[in-house]
């Protein structure tokens, strides 16, 4: 006898529950100061369901609150392809790229800023 193969809308449920399971523990992890936890574990979970706003978002958060620079780029970086209209989130990449040595990028990064939200509360800092 073979085995029944699961229905995919079954495995997409299944997927969804999990997810939605992680990332609350992640942010649970967050709210009680153990960053370093919750950076794993939304890396892990990144690994696997990548692409996703409310992971990445949360992982900038971690490694911005554990001063892991080159981390936070990166998650910065990855938000903003799918999320390219976070004013905060391209600070905060410029302001990644300035303190990992990549100056180049970082003045690409604040000049962009400056044009694309000229009336952002940070924009006259960043001039």
């Amino acid at each position: 006898m073979t085995k029944k193969k699961a229905h995919p809308a079954a495995a997409t449920r299944e997927l969804s529950r999990r997810y939605w399971g992680e990332l609350a523990q992640a942010i649970e992890l967050l709210e009680k100061k153990r960053p370093a936890e919750a950076r794993d574990k939304l890396q892990d979970l990144d690994r696997r369901v990548p692409n996703q706003i409310n992971i990445l978002t949360n992982l900038v958060n971690a490694c911005y609150d554990l001063n892991d620079i080159e981390s936070y780029q990166a998650a910065c970086e990855q938000l903003l392809k799918i999320d390219r209209n976070n004013a905060d989130v391209s600070l905060g990449l410029a302001g990644a790229y300035l303190s990992n040595g990549r100056l180049m990028l970082a003045l690409r990064a604040f000049r962009d800023f400056v044009r694309r939200w000229p009336d952002h509360p940070r924009a006259h800092e960043v001039h």
